[in-house]
């Protein structure tokens, strides 16, 4: 997925670890970031922590939080919002995939 920032410059969306990181700035890490999301708590706080955590990873200069956010153009930050929800889920699906691999199954004795 690519966006047009509002400086004319096309960015293509890529999930990395990098996003993680800018996702893990938000007060409390992600876990509290997942719980304000659940509790419908600061709502406009998320988004831009979100357009941060995208722009920031993927784009090629240096840009403070209040910078990232202002390049997006609002149409944008929806798609932005459902590229982090998406791939969030799966990296949840991963994990527990990942989880189960690691454990051994024990087998009953008849």
């Amino acid at each position: 997925m690519t966006i047009t920032l509002k400086n004319g410059k096309n960015i293509d969306l890529n999930w990395s670890f990098l996003v993680l990181e800018y996702l893990e700035e938000y007060e409390g890490g992600i876990k509290q970031l997942k719980k304000d999301i659940t509790a419908q708590k600061n709502q406009m706080r998320i988004h831009n922590h979100f357009l941060y955590a995208i722009v920031r990873a993927n784009y090629d200069e240096v840009l403070t939080y209040r910078q990232a956010v202002s390049l997006v153009n609002f149409k944008d930050s929806e798609k932005i919002a459902k590229f982090i929800q998406d791939n969030l889920e799966e990296l949840e699906e991963f994990k527990k995939k990942e989880v189960k691999s690691t454990h051994p199954t024990t087998k009953k004795k008849k």
